[in-house]
């Protein structure tokens, strides 16, 4: 005796669309949660790199025995870091400076520039004034023993919400985000 197996394998067209439709649903969640929280991931990524990258200046002016140093351009929204000053030990006369990296936020996807968005008073107190870079000169440098100048460098992503970057006289580094009441 012989019998034949018609079982087929394989989707009917409804079990496809169902797929399809489940696929659709799960990509729409994930995009409109992209961007509801993209500005503010980015964001966070970007203020977590000046973070590292003080953390590494300071490293490397200690380890080394010469002073690094942050030169900021608020209008362009750029961060230079050097390792050196040059032989006229200024950063402020860049020319003779030994580049190290360069922090570039205006090619951000979300917005992210210099800026202190909707925070109305520094981290280390008092209102905020229209720098957005507190350091002198916008210069943030750290000297062989890891000591710096105090300041904050505050950055924002299109939505106003911001993160505040800084150092305090003795080199400690601090990374805070503004709540819409204070710095936490």
């Amino acid at each position: 005796m012989h019998f034949e197996n018609n079982h087929q394998a394989g989707m009917t067209i409804v079990e496809l669309l169902v797929v399809i439709a489940i696929l659709g649903i799960v990509a729409g969640v994930t995009g409109l949660n992209l961007f509801k929280y993209g500005p503010m991931y980015e964001l966070r990524a970007n203020a977590r790199t000046f973070y590292s990258e003080m953390q590494n200046a300071k490293i490397n002016a200690i380890r080394t025995g010469n002073p690094w140093g942050f030169v900021c351009n608020e209008a362009a929204s750029i961060c230079v870091i050097y390792s050196s000053s040059g032989p006229d030990n200024d950063f402020s006369t860049t020319g003779d400076n030994t580049l190290y990296k360069t922090i570039n936020l205006s090619t951000s996807k979300y917005g992210i520039s210099i800026g202190h968005g909707t925070a109305t008073t520094r981290v280390i107190g008092g209102a905020i004034g229209v720098e957005d870079v507190t350091y002198a000169d916008d210069i943030l440098t750290f000297n062989a023993r890891g000591i710096s100048n105090d300041g904050e460098i505050y950055i924002q992503n299109n939505r106003n919400e911001s993160y505040a970057v800084g150092t305090n006289k003795f080199g400690n580094i601090f990374l805070r985000r503004w709540t819409g009441s204070g710095w936490n």
